[in-house]
């Protein structure tokens, strides 16, 4: 069996023979003189540390195994260390408080200082560009000129970009219209001729007698091509259509 005692930590050992060593030094200081008391006082401090670095163990280690200067948190117990902790939490805790509103003083006072010294700048400029900018063109400096045509540009932009805008719905209505015009006579075109051809009433006369003085030619196609212009219907003159179209694209694009 071990029969060495186990202790958590050197210092507080070192800390204890220390306070024996005070009570047995003024026990001697009773009834021995100062010379004969430091003797003695050395040798039972240096018996009782011995007795120490024999008897006792530091956490399962010898005494002389454990380094002389240790953490300090190691020493401690569950209860010291949460002791310190708070203590380190009220701390910084007060901390937070404190040093916000110390800190602000300072960032204040740096900020007018950086007022101050922007007052204080003046920006420079070569003095060709100050007499270029000095020049004046018909009563005013180059700047402003530039300055007056780009509004007069950006102004004309504007009137035109709106009177676009405002005439655009009437334009689409517009060419809506067109297209429906448009769609509405090659319609009827279209379906006039499928009238005529597919009626049954219309009676169509034999080509070689209605013509019987023509001299067809031999070729099929060309043959088939003068039946089919015999069969089409007889169409308007083209100056009389474009009159009526002409007329409804007036009647369409007149102003509202």
């Amino acid at each position: 069996m071990e029969s060495r005692i186990p202790l958590c930590s050197r210092s507080a050992a070192e800390v204890a023979a220390r306070r024996v060593a005070a009570a047995i030094d003024e026990l001697l200081a009773r009834s021995l003189s100062d010379e004969r008391r430091a003797i003695a006082s050395e040798l039972i401090v240096a018996t009782i540390v011995r007795g120490l670095q024999e008897n006792v163990t530091i956490n399962g280690k010898l005494w002389h195994e454990i380094p002389e200067v240790e953490d300090p948190l190691q020493d401690m117990d569950m209860a010291s260390l949460d002791k310190t902790r708070n203590n380190y939490i009220t701390t910084v805790a007060g901390k937070r408080r404190r040093y916000p509103k110390r800190i602000l003083n300072h960032f204040v006072r740096e900020l007018k200082a950086e007022r101050e010294c922007l007052k204080l700048y003046h920006p420079y400029l070569p003095k060709s560009l100050k007499k270029e900018c000095n020049t004046v063109v018909c009563g005013e400096s180059v700047d402003d000129a530039k300055h007056k045509e780009l509004s007069e540009r950006v102004t004309c932009l504007a009137t035109e970009t709106s009177a676009v805008m405002k005439l655009l719905p009437s334009m689409l209505t517009k060419v809506d219209n067109l297209c429906k015009a448009v769609e509405s006579t090659n319609g009827m075109a279209t379906g006039g001729t499928n009238a005529i051809v597919h009626s049954p009433s219309v009676e169509v006369t034999p080509v070689g007698e209605a013509h019987a003085g023509l001299q067809l030619p031999g070729t099929p196609l060309k043959v088939s091509a003068e039946r089919h212009s015999l069969l089409r219907p007889r169409a308007q003159p083209d100056e009389q259509r474009r009159v009526t179209l002409r007329r409804r694209l007036a009647v369409d694009m007149s102003p509202e």
